[in-house]
This record gives C-alpha cells, sequence and structure tokens, in this order.
C-alpha cells in the first residue's frame, strides 16, 4: 500500500478549526463525519460542544453532513437523529465502498467529498481509496476501543515519518502527541 494513501488532506485540532469557506471553494459540497472521539467521546452517551458547533456552521454554509462510523447501528443512528443529520446504514471503514455510498446518500460524488474523522487506518485511509479528501481531528479522548489504542501507536510512528518527510506540518504532530483530551 503507498504510504500516501494515510497522509491526510488536512489535519486540525477539531472540526470547529476547519475552514468551511475553503473545503466550499475547492469544490467541497458534502461531509463524512466520524462519531467517536469525533464528534462524541468514545462510548459516552454526550456530544462533545465543539462537535454541534460544528455540524451547525457546516450546514449553515451549505455543506451537508452524513454520519459515517464504525460505531453500532444504533449510536450512529442516535448521533444522526440528535444533528438532523442522515447516517450511512453502515460503517465497513475503510472500504471505499461504504464512503461512495454515503455521499451518494445527499446526492455527492466522491471529489465532492471530505471525510472527518480521528484516525488514519479507518478515515483518512478510506477516504483516499474512495477518491476523497481526507481531514484528521485529534481524537477527543484518550479513551477508546483496545484495537484502535493499539492501532494508535502504529499511527504516532507513521505521523512523525509524514513530519520528517514534510507531508504534514510538524506543530500538528507535537499538538497530536501531547494533547491528550478536548473534553
Amino acid at each position: 500500500m503507498p504510504w500516501r494513501l494515510l497522509v491526510p488532506d488536512l489535519w486540525v485540532p477539531g472540526g470547529d478549526a476547519i475552514d468551511l469557506a475553503s473545503l466550499l471553494a475547492c469544490g467541497i459540497r458534502c461531509l463524512l463525519v466520524d462519531v467517536d472521539n469525533t464528534l462524541a467521546p468514545w462510548g459516552q452517551a454526550r456530544l462533545d460542544e465543539q462537535a454541534w458547533q460544528f455540524v451547525r456552521r457546516a450546514r449553515e454554509s451549505g455543506l451537508r453532513v452524513v454520519i459515517l462510523s464504525n460505531a453500532s447501528p444504533a449510536r450512529r443512528a442516535w448521533v444522526a437523529k440528535l444533528l438532523g443529520v442522515p447516517v450511512a446504514p453502515r460503517g465497513f471503514k475503510p472500504w471505499p465502498g461504504s464512503f461512495v455510498r454515503a455521499a451518494a446518500l445527499v446526492g455527492c460524488r466522491p471529489h465532492e467529498t471530505a471525510a472527518v474523522g480521528d484516525q488514519l487506518w479507518t478515515d483518512v485511509l478510506g477516504a483516499k481509496l474512495a477518491g476523497m479528501r481526507a481531514i484528521l481531528v485529534d481524537p477527543l479522548d484518550e479513551r477508546e476501543h483496545a484495537l484502535t489504542r493499539l492501532g494508535r501507536r502504529v499511527e504516532r510512528w507513521l505521523l512523525r515519518r509524514m513530519v520528517r518527510s514534510g507531508w504534514v506540518p510538524a506543530e500538528r504532530l507535537s499538538a497530536r502527541l501531547t494533547r491528550r483530551s478536548r473534553a
């Protein structure tokens, strides 16, 4: 696998740091947004306040927002209902077909879509394989599934390599590795 498929197009602390006008100017019409540790702390029945604001701003700017997550169907549906946005019926990230189908729910094609999430292995890789832009955000909390914690070790190593190669800005790496929680 070419490692460039894991390089995010944008890497920000959270959704509130995404310049929505720039996305619109680049032809982005749809955002596929992850749930766990992107909109809500993993396993918790509350949404992050910044997540509420991010989704509200995105919708007000004219972007279509769809929930695409590997979280349980009940959790995906709960978040989508709270936010008033559609939900992709199956996650299966990083399988690119799930990304393409999620965008199609709101009439968008891959080149008009960006995926927003906290993981290289699911969110960034899946978006890139589907021909979409990938926006990496810092996880809301360090609590997460055991397999995700294991993947984070390799992810940190890869992000360091990306910095050394000049593929991502160095200041984002230090923030991601030292910041434990926004919640």
